[in-house]
């Protein structure tokens, strides 16, 4: 879903920031390493911007991704291998 400005600070983001949220990680590489409540804030570099915008980029990327996610106010790089 995407992540709104108030719902964003709610949760720990700074001025301006944004991303996708994920609200429940499927299974396979990207569900062993993402949790529920994870705020996705790049892909392989990319800020992400919208849910739609999210799913194109993992569409897009091959081999792997680098997720820079939010995890309990921390800022995390992410490697999944595809």
């Amino acid at each position: 879903a995407n992540l709104g400005p108030a719902l964003d600070q709610q949760l720990g983001g700074g001025e301006g920031a944004g991303g996708g949220i994920v609200l429940k990680p499927s299974r396979g590489s990207a569900g062993a390493v993402l949790r529920t409540g994870d705020i996705l804030l790049q892909v392989n570099g990319t800020a992400v911007e919208s849910a739609a915008q999210l799913e194109k980029l993992l569409n897009a990327a091959r081999g792997r991704w680098v997720l820079a996610i939010r995890r309990g106010g921390q800022i995390l790089t992410l490697s999944v291998q595809l």
